[in-house]
């Protein structure tokens, strides 16, 4: 899904940006950031070009 994120919840790794929803959620991506990373790119590449008004909730 697509979400409107806290700006401040952000984290830099190697060169690439990942927002999260909030700083909980920063926290909790941490514990597993390599698994999350890879989760995260993987499920990007079938909503990248979708508006979030067109995504399933």
């Amino acid at each position: 899904m697509k979400f409107d994120i806290d700006p401040q919840a952000w984290e830099i790794v190697d060169g690439q940006l990942y927002l999260q929803l909030d700083p909980g959620t920063r926290y909790v991506w941490r514990q597993d950031m390599l698994e999350n990373i890879m989760i995260a790119d993987q499920v990007w590449l079938d909503i990248r070009a979708v508006s979030p008004g067109n995504l399933p909730q």
